[in-house]
Order: C-alpha cells, then sequence, then structure tokens
C-alpha cells in the first residue's frame, strides 16, 4: 500500500484500500485488509480501468436496491462513470457513456427524506444528480459551482445534505426540497 493518493472505505471486519497513482505506469488495484493486516487484491481489471482513468471517491452501497457492493466514482475524462464492484471482484458500469462529465463525489442517501438513491456530484455540469439502482438519474439540484476539491455528506439524522464546494457549504435540507 503506498502513501499517496489512496482512496478507502470499510465494511465490517475489512477495511478496502484504492491504490492508484494517477498518470503512472501502475496498475490500479482495490485491496482488501483483514483484521490481522493481510492484504489480498480483490479487484484488478486493467482491460476494464486502465492507468488512463481517474478513480476519484470509493463507498460502499447504503442497503437496500444498491446492496453492501463497493461503488467507484472514475472520473477519466474521456468517459467518467460510477463502477459497481461485487465481492467477487466483477465490475460493471452504472450509467451509459455521456451520462456524466466530471464525477466528484458519490453519496448514498440513508432512507428518510433522501431515499436510498445514489447522489452524484458532477462539478463540470454544475449539477447533483440522484440515481436509483436500476439506473435511472435524474438532476436534483443544479446551477452548482464548485471545484475539483468538492465534497458532500449527509448529516447524520439523514435530513439534510451538505455539499462542500470550494470554500463554500451548501445545505440542502430535507424539508425544503422534497416532498
Amino acid at each position: 500500500m503506498r502513501d499517496k493518493k489512496n482512496a478507502a472505505g470499510s465494511l465490517p471486519g475489512s477495511l478496502y484500500v484504492m491504490d492508484f497513482q494517477g498518470a503512472s505506469s501502475d496498475v490500479l488495484f482495490l485491496y482488501k485488509l483483514d483484521h490481522a493486516g493481510t492484504r489480498s487484491r480483490l479487484f484488478d481489471a486493467p482491460t476494464n480501468w486502465t492507468v488512463n482513468q481517474s478513480p476519484r471517491h470509493i463507498i460502499f452501497g447504503g442497503g437496500g436496491d444498491f446492496g453492501a457492493d463497493l461503488y467507484v466514482a472514475d472520473n477519466y475524462t474521456g468517459n467518467p462513470q460510477v463502477w459497481r464492484i461485487v465481492s467477487d471482484g466483477s465490475m460493471s458500469k452504472m450509467f451509459k457513456s455521456g451520462k456524466l462529465n466530471s464525477l466528484t463525489s458519490i453519496r448514498f442517501g440513508q432512507s428518510g427524506p433522501f431515499g436510498n438513491h445514489m447522489y452524484i456530484l458532477d462539478i463540470s455540469k454544475h449539477q447533483l444528480l440522484i440515481a436509483d439502482a436500476w439506473r435511472n438519474t435524474d438532476v436534483f439540484a443544479s446551477k452548482i459551482d464548485g471545484t475539483s476539491f468538492s465534497d458532500m455528506v449527509f448529516s447524520k439524522d439523514g435530513r439534510t445534505l451538505y455539499l462542500g464546494l470550494g470554500d463554500t457549504v451548501y445545505a440542502i435540507k430535507a424539508d425544503k426540497c422534497l416532498p
């Protein structure tokens, strides 16, 4: 595991680490670390995922129809994509080519007012998208100005979605925007 440019997520019992080097010649890997610190390679598919691609964010599904699979926001400029990686290491694209432009962050609603949907921050299109497990997407919020350093997170009670866009934080309250 390299010390720089790693993204990580966890499930009970294991830690998952995405190891990448940007534009280097190193292949991208997804490792699984167990309690003893033993590292095993869970995913390595250079035919689907080349060194020209740019994983930005990894997160586990929020349950429901998304399950607990691993989702990776890949910001490859030729074809940005959200990949779904299942426990056997196989992967699939979540969206059709051209649907996304510049992925910055993905999050899952925690039930309640935001549902169990996937929320995708696409800064180049100035949009926050909402998607279901059947790959249907819609614009949730538009006219969002941010940078590649933008991110989002749900409040603990699941009633507010915070968007950190550059040096500004916005709060989208469920009772103000959803039925």
